[in-house]
Protein backbone atom coordinates (compact mmCIF):
# COMPACT_ATOMS: atom_id res chain seq x y z
CA UNK A 1 0.00 0.00 0.00
CA UNK A 2 3.01 2.39 0.43
CA UNK A 3 4.26 1.60 -2.58
CA UNK A 4 1.01 2.41 -4.20
CA UNK A 5 0.50 5.73 -2.63
CA UNK A 6 3.95 6.50 -3.61
CA UNK A 7 3.52 6.34 -6.77
CA UNK A 8 0.21 7.71 -7.10
CA UNK A 9 2.22 10.89 -5.24
CA UNK A 10 4.67 10.97 -7.78
CA UNK A 11 2.06 11.47 -10.45
CA UNK A 12 0.48 13.58 -9.04
CA UNK A 13 3.66 15.68 -8.35
CA UNK A 14 4.93 15.41 -12.21
CA UNK A 15 1.60 16.26 -13.22
CA UNK A 16 1.97 19.37 -11.66
CA UNK A 17 4.63 20.53 -13.02
CA UNK A 18 5.55 23.59 -15.26
CA UNK A 19 4.71 22.01 -19.22
CA UNK A 20 8.27 21.37 -20.60
CA UNK A 21 9.34 23.78 -23.53
CA UNK A 22 8.69 22.10 -27.10
CA UNK A 23 11.80 20.17 -28.22
CA UNK A 24 10.27 19.94 -32.06
CA UNK A 25 11.48 22.50 -34.05
CA UNK A 26 9.59 22.56 -37.50
CA UNK A 27 12.50 24.59 -40.02
CA UNK A 28 12.29 25.49 -43.39
CA UNK A 29 15.17 26.08 -46.04
CA UNK A 30 15.19 29.49 -48.11
CA UNK A 31 15.39 26.82 -51.12
CA UNK A 32 15.85 24.01 -52.03
CA UNK A 33 18.34 21.27 -50.41
CA UNK A 34 21.80 22.26 -51.78
CA UNK A 35 25.19 23.05 -50.46
CA UNK A 36 25.15 25.38 -48.60
CA UNK A 37 22.26 24.27 -46.95
CA UNK A 38 23.26 21.06 -46.16
CA UNK A 39 25.03 22.21 -42.89
CA UNK A 40 21.32 21.64 -41.33
CA UNK A 41 21.38 18.12 -42.40
CA UNK A 42 24.93 17.66 -41.10
CA UNK A 43 23.94 18.63 -37.73
CA UNK A 44 21.00 16.09 -37.65
CA UNK A 45 23.10 13.15 -38.99
CA UNK A 46 26.04 14.14 -36.62
CA UNK A 47 23.49 13.31 -33.20
CA UNK A 48 24.17 17.06 -32.16
CA UNK A 49 20.05 17.97 -32.15
CA UNK A 50 19.44 14.65 -30.58
CA UNK A 51 22.33 15.51 -27.83
CA UNK A 52 20.73 18.87 -27.61
CA UNK A 53 17.55 17.34 -26.83
CA UNK A 54 15.82 18.98 -30.02
CA UNK A 55 14.06 16.91 -32.76
CA UNK A 56 14.21 19.41 -35.76
CA UNK A 57 12.34 18.59 -38.78
CA UNK A 58 13.90 20.21 -41.97
CA UNK A 59 12.12 21.19 -45.33
CA UNK A 60 12.73 22.54 -48.62
CA UNK A 61 12.02 25.99 -49.06
CA UNK A 62 10.63 27.88 -51.93
CA UNK A 63 12.36 31.72 -51.41
CA UNK A 64 13.62 33.85 -48.59
CA UNK A 65 10.13 35.65 -48.64
CA UNK A 66 7.87 32.52 -48.55
CA UNK A 67 10.45 31.20 -45.69
CA UNK A 68 10.41 34.61 -43.38
CA UNK A 69 6.17 34.58 -44.02
CA UNK A 70 6.04 31.14 -43.24
CA UNK A 71 8.26 31.44 -39.94
CA UNK A 72 6.22 34.92 -39.10
CA UNK A 73 2.73 33.16 -39.66
CA UNK A 74 3.72 30.28 -37.28
CA UNK A 75 3.77 27.70 -40.01
CA UNK A 76 7.55 26.79 -39.15
CA UNK A 77 9.21 27.63 -35.91
CA UNK A 78 12.32 28.84 -37.62
CA UNK A 79 13.90 29.05 -41.16
CA UNK A 80 17.10 29.55 -42.85
CA UNK A 81 16.61 33.08 -44.97
CA UNK A 82 18.21 35.95 -46.48
CA UNK A 83 18.61 38.64 -43.67
CA UNK A 84 17.68 41.47 -45.80
CA UNK A 85 14.52 40.23 -46.62
CA UNK A 86 13.65 39.95 -42.49
CA UNK A 87 14.09 43.76 -42.91
CA UNK A 88 11.96 44.67 -45.25
CA UNK A 89 9.35 42.30 -44.11
CA UNK A 90 9.02 43.29 -40.50
CA UNK A 91 8.77 47.18 -41.84
CA UNK A 92 6.02 46.33 -43.89
CA UNK A 93 4.11 43.43 -41.65
CA UNK A 94 1.15 45.25 -39.68
CA UNK A 95 0.87 41.64 -37.94
CA UNK A 96 3.24 38.68 -37.18
CA UNK A 97 7.29 39.09 -37.69
CA UNK A 98 10.03 37.04 -37.38
CA UNK A 99 13.20 37.24 -36.07
CA UNK A 100 16.96 36.92 -36.70
CA UNK A 101 18.66 35.36 -33.88
CA UNK A 102 22.00 33.96 -35.71
CA UNK A 103 23.42 35.25 -38.45
CA UNK A 104 25.03 32.66 -40.61
CA UNK A 105 26.53 34.36 -43.00
CA UNK A 106 28.47 37.55 -42.05
CA UNK A 107 28.24 39.22 -46.30
CA UNK A 108 26.07 38.67 -48.33
CA UNK A 109 26.50 36.95 -51.65
CA UNK A 110 24.25 38.88 -53.98
CA UNK A 111 25.40 39.19 -57.41
CA UNK A 112 24.93 40.28 -61.23
CA UNK A 113 26.28 37.01 -62.82
CA UNK A 114 27.12 37.42 -66.28
CA UNK A 115 29.89 35.31 -69.00
CA UNK A 116 32.50 37.27 -70.65
CA UNK A 117 31.67 36.85 -74.27
CA UNK A 118 28.78 39.37 -73.05
CA UNK A 119 31.63 42.01 -72.28
CA UNK A 120 30.17 43.06 -69.25
CA UNK A 121 33.11 43.84 -66.89
CA UNK A 122 31.51 46.17 -64.14
CA UNK A 123 28.08 47.73 -63.13
CA UNK A 124 28.61 50.51 -65.53
CA UNK A 125 28.43 48.27 -68.58
CA UNK A 126 25.02 47.05 -67.40
CA UNK A 127 23.26 49.75 -69.16
CA UNK A 128 20.65 48.62 -71.82
CA UNK A 129 21.22 45.18 -70.83
CA UNK A 130 18.73 42.25 -70.57
CA UNK A 131 19.15 41.00 -66.50
CA UNK A 132 16.38 38.29 -65.81
CA UNK A 133 15.23 36.76 -62.94
CA UNK A 134 12.82 35.94 -60.72
CA UNK A 135 10.30 38.87 -59.57
CA UNK A 136 11.03 38.26 -56.34
CA UNK A 137 14.72 37.59 -56.38
CA UNK A 138 16.67 39.26 -53.01
CA UNK A 139 19.32 40.14 -55.39
CA UNK A 140 17.07 41.18 -58.06
CA UNK A 141 15.40 43.92 -55.19
CA UNK A 142 18.40 44.79 -54.18
CA UNK A 143 19.82 46.07 -57.73
CA UNK A 144 19.20 49.68 -56.35
CA UNK A 145 21.78 49.08 -54.02
CA UNK A 146 24.80 48.37 -56.78
CA UNK A 147 23.27 50.46 -58.77
CA UNK A 148 23.90 53.37 -56.50
CA UNK A 149 27.63 52.59 -55.33
CA UNK A 150 28.46 52.24 -58.98
CA UNK A 151 26.82 55.55 -60.32
CA UNK A 152 24.40 53.68 -61.92
CA UNK A 153 20.56 54.92 -62.72
CA UNK A 154 18.64 51.30 -61.61
CA UNK A 155 16.05 52.12 -64.60
CA UNK A 156 18.91 51.85 -66.60
CA UNK A 157 18.74 47.98 -67.76
CA UNK A 158 15.84 45.97 -69.09
CA UNK A 159 14.69 43.56 -66.64
CA UNK A 160 13.07 39.95 -67.26
CA UNK A 161 10.60 37.92 -64.95
CA UNK A 162 11.62 34.07 -65.64
CA UNK A 163 11.44 31.21 -63.48
CA UNK A 164 13.89 30.23 -60.86
CA UNK A 165 15.08 27.06 -63.21
CA UNK A 166 15.30 29.41 -66.57
CA UNK A 167 17.47 31.51 -64.71
CA UNK A 168 21.39 30.09 -65.27
CA UNK A 169 20.02 28.21 -68.44
CA UNK A 170 18.98 31.45 -70.49
CA UNK A 171 22.33 33.22 -69.40
CA UNK A 172 24.28 30.12 -70.91
CA UNK A 173 22.18 30.31 -73.91
CA UNK A 174 22.90 33.53 -74.53
CA UNK A 175 18.88 34.51 -74.30
CA UNK A 176 19.62 37.25 -71.94
CA UNK A 177 22.96 39.45 -71.16
CA UNK A 178 23.12 39.05 -67.27
CA UNK A 179 21.13 37.34 -64.26
CA UNK A 180 20.91 38.17 -60.26
CA UNK A 181 21.49 35.69 -57.84
CA UNK A 182 23.56 34.32 -55.07
CA UNK A 183 27.37 34.19 -56.22
CA UNK A 184 27.75 30.37 -54.79
CA UNK A 185 24.43 29.38 -56.13
CA UNK A 186 24.83 31.10 -59.62
CA UNK A 187 28.38 29.88 -60.29
CA UNK A 188 27.63 26.34 -59.90
CA UNK A 189 24.43 26.08 -61.31
CA UNK A 190 26.00 27.54 -64.74
CA UNK A 191 28.48 24.88 -64.64
CA UNK A 192 26.32 22.17 -63.76
CA UNK A 193 24.42 23.95 -67.37
CA UNK A 194 28.08 23.52 -69.20
CA UNK A 195 29.67 27.11 -68.66
CA UNK A 196 33.10 26.65 -67.62
CA UNK A 197 33.96 28.33 -64.63
CA UNK A 198 36.66 30.97 -66.13
CA UNK A 199 33.89 32.24 -68.45
CA UNK A 200 31.79 33.10 -65.15
CA UNK A 201 31.80 37.01 -64.09
CA UNK A 202 30.24 37.81 -61.23
CA UNK A 203 29.73 41.76 -60.26
CA UNK A 204 29.33 41.36 -56.33
CA UNK A 205 27.16 43.89 -54.40
CA UNK A 206 29.89 44.02 -51.68
CA UNK A 207 32.67 45.43 -54.10
CA UNK A 208 30.88 48.61 -54.41
CA UNK A 209 29.91 49.61 -51.05
CA UNK A 210 27.23 47.05 -50.06
CA UNK A 211 28.20 46.09 -46.57
CA UNK A 212 25.14 43.80 -45.73
CA UNK A 213 24.95 40.68 -44.12
CA UNK A 214 23.68 37.31 -45.59
CA UNK A 215 21.59 34.67 -44.68
CA UNK A 216 20.60 34.06 -41.13
CA UNK A 217 18.29 31.59 -38.97
CA UNK A 218 15.65 33.69 -38.01
CA UNK A 219 12.69 32.40 -35.44
CA UNK A 220 9.07 32.95 -34.89
CA UNK A 221 9.38 35.26 -31.82
CA UNK A 222 6.35 33.79 -30.00
CA UNK A 223 7.94 30.22 -29.98
CA UNK A 224 11.46 31.28 -29.60
CA UNK A 225 9.99 32.71 -25.93
CA UNK A 226 8.50 29.98 -25.52
CA UNK A 227 11.63 27.49 -25.57
CA UNK A 228 14.92 29.75 -25.63
CA UNK A 229 16.70 26.58 -24.62
CA UNK A 230 15.65 24.80 -28.06
CA UNK A 231 16.72 28.07 -29.90
CA UNK A 232 19.88 27.90 -28.28
CA UNK A 233 20.32 24.59 -28.85
CA UNK A 234 19.52 24.83 -32.65
CA UNK A 235 22.43 27.77 -32.74
CA UNK A 236 24.54 25.59 -30.99
CA UNK A 237 24.72 22.48 -33.12
CA UNK A 238 25.15 24.76 -36.32
CA UNK A 239 27.75 26.84 -35.13
CA UNK A 240 29.46 23.12 -34.20
CA UNK A 241 28.74 22.03 -37.65
CA UNK A 242 29.99 25.11 -39.12
CA UNK A 243 33.46 24.84 -37.35
CA UNK A 244 33.49 20.63 -38.87
CA UNK A 245 32.58 22.20 -42.14
CA UNK A 246 35.45 24.49 -42.16
CA UNK A 247 37.98 21.95 -41.72
CA UNK A 248 35.76 19.01 -44.02
CA UNK A 249 32.68 20.00 -46.15
CA UNK A 250 32.28 16.14 -46.95
CA UNK A 251 30.60 15.17 -44.47
CA UNK A 252 28.10 17.76 -44.97
CA UNK A 253 27.78 16.88 -48.78
CA UNK A 254 27.64 13.13 -47.56
CA UNK A 255 24.06 14.17 -45.36
CA UNK A 256 22.87 16.06 -48.40
CA UNK A 257 23.41 12.72 -50.45
CA UNK A 258 21.29 10.87 -47.64
CA UNK A 259 18.39 13.28 -48.44
CA UNK A 260 18.75 13.44 -51.77
CA UNK A 261 20.36 10.65 -53.84
CA UNK A 262 20.11 12.43 -56.85
CA UNK A 263 22.44 15.65 -56.45
CA UNK A 264 25.68 15.99 -57.98
CA UNK A 265 28.06 15.72 -55.25
CA UNK A 266 31.04 17.23 -56.69
CA UNK A 267 29.06 20.52 -57.53
CA UNK A 268 26.85 21.21 -54.13
CA UNK A 269 30.90 20.87 -52.47
CA UNK A 270 32.03 23.11 -54.93
CA UNK A 271 28.68 25.72 -53.68
CA UNK A 272 29.11 25.03 -50.05
CA UNK A 273 32.70 25.57 -50.15
CA UNK A 274 31.90 28.99 -52.28
CA UNK A 275 29.67 30.20 -49.67
CA UNK A 276 32.17 29.18 -46.68
CA UNK A 277 34.68 31.73 -48.71
CA UNK A 278 32.15 33.89 -49.70
CA UNK A 279 30.31 34.41 -46.35
CA UNK A 280 30.95 32.41 -43.25
CA UNK A 281 34.75 33.13 -43.07
CA UNK A 282 35.24 37.27 -42.59
CA UNK A 283 37.97 39.33 -40.64
CA UNK A 284 35.08 40.22 -38.52
CA UNK A 285 34.34 36.73 -37.62
CA UNK A 286 37.76 35.20 -37.55
CA UNK A 287 38.03 37.94 -35.02
CA UNK A 288 34.74 37.45 -32.61
CA UNK A 289 32.99 34.76 -33.91
CA UNK A 290 30.07 33.47 -35.70
CA UNK A 291 27.04 35.96 -35.37
CA UNK A 292 29.29 38.81 -34.06
CA UNK A 293 26.80 41.54 -35.17
CA UNK A 294 27.91 45.22 -34.55
CA UNK A 295 24.63 47.87 -34.08
CA UNK A 296 26.33 50.61 -36.18
CA UNK A 297 26.88 48.15 -38.65
CA UNK A 298 23.69 46.52 -38.65
CA UNK A 299 21.89 50.05 -38.10
CA UNK A 300 23.82 51.26 -41.65
CA UNK A 301 22.95 47.83 -43.07
CA UNK A 302 18.98 48.26 -42.05
CA UNK A 303 19.23 52.12 -43.31
CA UNK A 304 20.82 50.68 -47.01
CA UNK A 305 18.30 47.88 -47.45
CA UNK A 306 15.44 50.44 -46.75
CA UNK A 307 16.50 52.76 -48.94
CA UNK A 308 16.69 50.14 -51.79
CA UNK A 309 13.45 48.71 -51.09
CA UNK A 310 11.48 51.68 -49.95
CA UNK A 311 10.56 51.38 -46.14
CA UNK A 312 10.77 53.22 -43.08
CA UNK A 313 14.02 51.90 -41.30
CA UNK A 314 12.82 49.51 -38.11
CA UNK A 315 14.98 49.38 -35.38
CA UNK A 316 17.43 46.78 -34.69
CA UNK A 317 16.07 44.91 -32.24
CA UNK A 318 13.10 44.21 -34.23
CA UNK A 319 15.28 42.37 -36.92
CA UNK A 320 17.57 40.83 -34.52
CA UNK A 321 18.51 39.29 -30.86
CA UNK A 322 21.31 37.95 -29.47
CA UNK A 323 19.39 36.45 -26.65
CA UNK A 324 19.52 32.88 -28.16
CA UNK A 325 23.27 32.59 -28.73
CA UNK A 326 25.32 29.94 -27.06
CA UNK A 327 28.43 31.28 -24.86
CA UNK A 328 31.08 33.02 -27.06
CA UNK A 329 33.33 30.06 -26.54
CA UNK A 330 30.43 28.01 -28.81
CA UNK A 331 30.57 30.44 -31.73
CA UNK A 332 34.59 30.23 -32.64
CA UNK A 333 35.82 29.53 -36.06
CA UNK A 334 38.73 27.56 -34.50
CA UNK A 335 41.01 28.34 -37.30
Amino acid sequence: MRIRAGIVALIVALAALPAQAQSKIRFTLDWIMQGPQSTFLRAAESGCFAREGVEVAIDRGFGSGDAVAKVAAGNYDAGFADFNVVMEFNARSSGPKALAVFVMHDASSASVLTLTSTGIAAPKDLVGKRLASPAGDASRRLFPILAKGAGLDPAAVVWQNISPELREPMLARGEVDAITGLTYTGIMSLVAVGVPVERIRTLKYTDYGADLYGHAIVVNPGFAAANGPAITALIRCTAETMRESLKTPEPSIAALQKRDPLVNAAIELERLKLSIDCCWVTANTRANGFSAVAEPRLVASIRTVADAFGFAPPRPDQVYTARYLPPPEALRLGL
